[in-house]
């Protein structure tokens, strides 16, 4: 393994095969994205006669969608109130699966709540989609999941992703005391 430098970034570790001259390198976990080259290459027994290759590009895509990140929603979080819901659709690797197109619905443990109506991600939401509107009702320990609705076309079929132990409290009047 020798390292090769990929411009803009730190080295990463790679391999060249000394039969082929064929580059390897495995991304690892959240390294989707895109990723410029410049190879030079040296003569071993002449090492003032060297060439180097014009840059190279390369798109790492994220895998298949396996689950989503569900955030934003205050916790403690006041019965009645207004909040928004960060849907992030993630893969394996937890990269951002840009490429979702499928459609999701949204539950609670809170049966008063209300929540977005189905969604079926854009092209422009690269993966990542703010709903507002959100609004719990019942006191307690609440969560809000968001499922993947199977035989959207995406071939994804049951995956889900939760806010979960979001707090609320019942609006209590303040109490001055003079």
């Amino acid at each position: 393994w020798d390292p090769v430098s990929v411009l803009g970034t730190e080295q990463i570790l790679q391999q060249i095969d000394q039969t082929s001259g064929y580059f390897y390198w495995v991304p690892s976990a959240g390294q989707a994205g895109e990723y410029d080259f410049r190879f030079t290459v040296t003569e071993v027994a002449n090492p003032s006669n060297s060439a180097t290759t014009p840059v190279q590009s390369l798109t790492v895509n994220p895998s298949i969608p396996t689950g989503f990140t569900v955030n934003g929603i205050p916790d403690p979080v006041a019965a009645g109130t207004s909040s928004s819901v960060t849907v992030t659709v993630r893969d394996i690797n937890n990269n951002i699966v840009t490429n979702y197109l499928g459609a999701v619905r949204f539950t609670s443990t809170d049966t008063a709540a209300t929540l977005p109506a189905n969604y079926t991600f854009q092209p422009t939401d690269n993966g990542m989609k703010t709903f507002t509107g959100v609004i719990l009702r019942t006191a307690g320990d609440r969560t809000v999941t968001v499922t993947d609705i199977p035989s959207d076309g995406m071939g994804v079929d049951n995956i889900t992703g939760a806010q979960s132990a979001i707090t609320v409290v019942n609006n209590v009047p303040a109490i001055s005391i003079n």
